[in-house]
């Protein structure tokens, strides 16, 4: 989120990361898949500060953190096609250093919030045992992620994370 004042701006962002996860997944019919998943993704915040008052252009500060999520997501892919599209929702809970309330005695931070899951994906089978999955996923969410005199009163808005996966399913049971 961004804000502009009289004696400058601020930018609070949350930092791109790298992300590790698994999914279980359950074909319920042959166009239509139910899956669970749980990530973590390496990440945490930055705030930008610029003044139009004192010697200094911008002043920068950034912490590190890590992000728990988890999904539930339907998928529908047409037959004979290797394309499909998949809606869910989620819950997302930030924790580390970056959303540590104890670092920053004026901050206060929305630690969690659900989320809704859109997305596509494209199924590209190699031979009869080997497949990889390439997913696009937007999740989208409204949360107040802080709030304090260093970030000027950052205001509840609406979110987008965009997250790419690649993945090789394993199936548990025989084809």
């Amino acid at each position: 989120s961004k804000l502009s004042t009289s004696s400058g701006s601020a930018t609070f962002r949350q930092t791109i990361g790298v992300l590790g996860g698994a999914r279980l997944a359950f074909g319920v019919s042959p166009t239509t898949t139910i899956d669970v998943g749980g990530m973590y993704i390496n990440t945490g915040w930055r705030q930008d500060l610029s003044s139009v008052q004192s010697n200094f252009s911008s002043v920068g500060l950034s912490t590190t953190g890590r992000t728990l999520l988890s999904t539930a997501r339907v998928s529908y892919r047409p037959r004979r096609s290797n394309l499909y599209v998949l809606a869910g929702g989620g819950y997302m809970v930030r924790g580390g250093d970056a959303w540590d309330q104890s670092n920053f005695n004026t901050i206060t931070f929305k630690k969690s919030n659900p989320v809704g899951v859109v997305g596509f994906g494209l199924r590209a089978p190699g031979t009869s045992r080997f497949t990889i999955l390439v997913d696009a996923e937007l999740l989208l969410y409204s949360v107040d992620k802080a709030n304090g005199p260093a970030f000027f009163g950052t205001s509840n808005s609406f979110q987008k994370d965009l997250i790419v996966s690649v993945g090789i399913p394993i199936a548990l049971t025989r084809p």
